[in-house]
């Protein structure tokens, strides 16, 4: 289900178990006033939010969540619907979900400090953005399938933009946008946030897709591309030049960690999604986006955070993986009670 049992708890207790229990489940012939009978239904709040987690988890069918849960396809889709739903409205107010942007100073110098202290060039860094296309169904809606085609992937997709601390949580998401949106186009809501909400001289870090204009020059830091030829004439700076330059793409490597977090624990973006309801995949995409956090923060599973925060350790300090021994990384191992041993 892609969490552990602490943090499965975790979300029961923070409102999902309480909703589940008080709201009807959303029918036709069902007023939105009506009491819940419990006793009627086929799973109670775990279930329901096991059944989800596979969901969102898994490519699997929906024949497989009714013969795993034991439901009817009616109730299954329903069931999956509702507590999508409830689980959406529990993330929003789970604090280890939250997807924050950073405002004050110290929030930026941390994230400045974590960048800062593997690539000594790139001071004032906070964070690493891209953009991320995820396939949906082809529409009958022409207008509706004109606006999700991508030409340069060749198919339907939706376009999001998602901006990684070094921590590796989720501090900006756009989601759902038509897939012939250019990547800046989808960020103009990220672009105010850089540009209003951001203390000066802190930036992120992204490809050559995003805009380097002159109200973003200072706020969006990328590599200069192929056909770049303007170097400094000193040779001091061209070296300083270079140096940032080559820090600079070597550090955008830890968005594509984050992408890959991202859709690899939740397999259900690999499948296209209905182009039809776009409610849905908002809701899915938000989901999606919030667990990560909730997997980053508490379970501690991230590429990004391994990097740039290293190993925790049991005196409270972290430390880089090169330098622990291999007794260390089994003392340290947080998922070790977990392992079944063969004797």
């Amino acid at each position: 289900m892609g969490v552990g049992v602490e943090v499965f708890e975790h979300i029961l207790s923070a409102g999902f178990t309480k909703e589940w229990e008080t709201a009807p489940i959303p029918r036709n012939d069902v007023g939105l006033m009506s009491k819940t009978r419990l006793y009627k239904r086929s799973l109670d709040a775990p279930g329901v939010l096991g059944l989800v987690l596979h969901h969102i988890n898994s490519t699997m069918a929906d024949f497989s969540l009714q013969q795993i849960f034991g439901l009817t396809p009616a109730v299954c889709s329903r069931y999956r619907n509702w507590g999508l739903c409830i689980l959406q409205a529990t993330l929003r107010e789970f604090p280890a979900a939250r997807i924050c942007w950073p405002k004050t100073l110290s929030e930026c110098e941390r994230y400045s400090n974590l960048i800062s202290n593997r690539h000594h060039h790139l001071t004032k860094a906070i964070g690493f953005v891209d953009g991320c296309h995820l396939p949906i169904f082809t529409s009958s809606d022409l207008d509706l399938q004109n606006a999700y085609y991508n030409g340069w992937c060749s198919a339907h997709f939706t376009s999001n933009i998602f901006v990684f601390a070094p921590d590796g949580t989720i501090i900006h998401a756009t989601i759902n946008a038509p897939g012939s949106w250019h990547d800046a186009a989808v960020s103009r809501d990220l672009f105010a946030q850089l540009l209003l909400d951001t203390p000066a001289g802190y930036w992120i870090i992204g490809d050559t897709a995003f805009p380097t204009s002159k109200e973003l020059k200072d706020r969006i830091k990328t590599p200069p591309k192929t056909s770049f030829n303007a170097y400094p004439s000193d040779i001091d700076e061209c070296r300083r030049f270079i140096q940032f330059n080559e820090q600079l793409v070597s550090a955008r490597q830890a968005a594509e960690w984050g992408m890959r977090c991202l859709q690899g624990s939740f397999g259900r973006l690999k499948l296209p999604m209905p182009a039809e309801d776009a409610a849905y995949r908002y809701r899915l995409l938000e989901v999606c986006s919030r667990l990560h956090n909730v997997r980053t923060c508490l379970e501690g599973i991230n590429q990004i955070r391994t990097v740039y925060e290293g190993v925790w350790k049991s005196n409270g300090e972290y430390s880089e993986f090169q330098e622990l021994l291999f007794r260390d990384i089994k003392k340290n191992d947080r998922i070790r009670r977990f392992y079944h041993f063969v004797p």
